[in-house]
């Protein structure tokens, strides 16, 4: 009988241990997936950032250039 207490406390051990172990990677995968997630999202909030900024920067170079023909033929 002492026998079959250690085979069934070995048994009993490895599954518990084979739960915790799909467990804890389990949440690992899923705290990995949350991470990947917001660093897309933040790498498509710099790109649309820099779209803005550039489209901002022609906007106010193309103004400037506009007002620049104005006051030449206005002047000539």
């Amino acid at each position: 009988m002492n026998a079959w207490i250690g085979i069934i406390g070995t048994v009993i051990g490895t599954f518990l241990g084979g739960g915790l172990a799909w467990l804890n990677s389990k949440f690992q995968m899923r705290s990995q997936t949350e991470k990947d997630r917001k660093k897309l999202m933040l790498q498509k909030m710099e790109e649309i950032h820099e779209l803005l900024s550039d489209y901002k920067h022609s906007y106010k170079m193309l103004t400037a250039e506009m007002l620049k023909e104005v006051c030449l033929r206005g002047i000539g």
